[in-house]
């Protein structure tokens, strides 16, 4: 099962919608097949009670793992083909509609200056490292309430995450 995971990822970052399919068909059939292979054998083997149904499981699980495996596959390669046809096309290659591309020129080019010049005096205590450690906790906090205008424009990306969380239904 490990190794059908494995496969499984595999397939999905550089398979087709055949393979993939395939590939989680085999691995669906496969404990699906083990689960009923496993159900029935132990059904079979209760003629002999307790050994008799370990047995029967055991052995229905790996014909059943094997069967349904392979009929999984089957039907994940014929599934596959059809819904791999239906995401042959990469959106994230298409170029963005004109009024988009328009609209993200506009907010790029929409600079905000800022000029932020601040006077600090400290008087020294006559401890070097207590004034080292006052002098940074001040750079901390100013760059903590200044970052978001010195990173530049991110105010366009905010709005971009923001867009994708305002439709959420309750």
């Amino acid at each position: 099962m490990a190794m059908q995971g494995v496969s499984l990822a595999s397939a999905m970052s550089g398979g087709s919608g055949t393979e993939i399919g395939a590939t989680a068909g085999d691995m669906v059939g496969g404990m699906g097949g083990a689960a009923a292979g496993g159900l029935a054998g132990a059904a079979i083997g209760s003629v002999v009670p307790i050994i008799g149904t370990a047995i029967g499981g055991i052995v229905g699980s790996i014909a059943g793992g094997m069967g349904g495996g392979a009929l999984g596959e089957w039907v994940g390669t014929s599934l596959g083909k059809l819904v791999g046809t239906w995401f042959t096309d990469d959106k994230t290659d298409q170029p963005a509609p004109k009024a988009i591309a328009q609209q993200t020129k506009q907010l790029q080019s929409n600079n905000k200056s800022m000029t932020f010049a601040p006077t600090i005096h400290l008087t020294p205590t006559g401890n070097p490292a207590y004034d080292q450690q006052v002098s940074d906790q001040i750079l901390e906090r100013l760059k903590a309430e200044f970052a978001q205008g010195m990173m530049g424009n991110m105010d366009v990306a905010t709005r971009a995450d923001g867009s994708l969380t305002d439709k959420r239904g309750s």
